[in-house]
């Protein structure tokens, strides 16, 4: 009877849960909810890999000096056929723009490895390639917004040189004519005509 009742229990308990699991349809004019995908790394690999670690080794990393990011890199050089240490490695050259592309190509041999600890570190590492890819777009963008605008700066001013050198010619223009003498007046006709 306990058998039964064990079964009995469990059959219940994924009743349930597929009750709490059952989508319920978006209210009317509302967009649904895009499709969230779960990933997840099998117990073995997901101990191999101390995420608290790796997020506290990136918190340390935002607060260092350009030389401590510059001693850290040249410490984890050579060693980026590591899955750990290429992200490790790719956190640290994420904090220097100049560094980006760099840290994309790292994330990048993390994604397609089929290392155990690159399969554990798969996750975190496209959420880093996101937001560096979004980074250097958006800084790509700034950089060309700059140029655009010291380009625009460069012809208002352009244009201003040429508006003041037109309206010095026109006042000089106005002063030739303020000083020219003035012109004979027409001769007056006299009253008497000769015939």
């Amino acid at each position: 009877m306990t058998v039964e009742r064990a079964a009995l229990a469990a059959a219940i308990l994924a009743a349930l849960a597929g009750c709490a699991l059952e989508k319920r349809p978006p209210p009317a004019g509302a967009d649904p909810d895009p499709p969230v995908i779960v990933e997840q790394a099998s117990p073995l690999l997901a101990g191999d890999v101390n995420l608290r670690a790796i997020l506290a080794f990136y918190r340390k990393s935002r607060g260092m000096s350009r030389a401590e990011l510059s001693t850290e890199r040249e410490a984890l050089a050579g060693r980026e056929g590591q899955p750990l240490d290429a992200l490790r490695l790719a956190m640290l050259l994420g904090h220097e723009r100049s560094d980006l592309v760099r840290a994309l190509g790292l994330l990048d041999g993390i994604a397609r490895s089929d290392n155990p600890q690159a399969v554990a570190l798969q996750p975190l590492a496209r959420l880093l390639s996101d937001q560096y890819a979004e980074r250097l777009k958006l800084e790509t963008q700034v950089d060309r917004l700059g140029v655009n605008i010291r380009e625009s700066e460069k012809r208002t001013e352009a244009a201003a040189a040429r508006a003041r050198e037109l309206q010095e010619k026109i006042d000089a223009l106005a002063e030739i004519e303020r000083n020219l003498p003035g012109r004979p007046a027409p001769p007056v006709p006299t009253g008497g005509t000769t015939r």
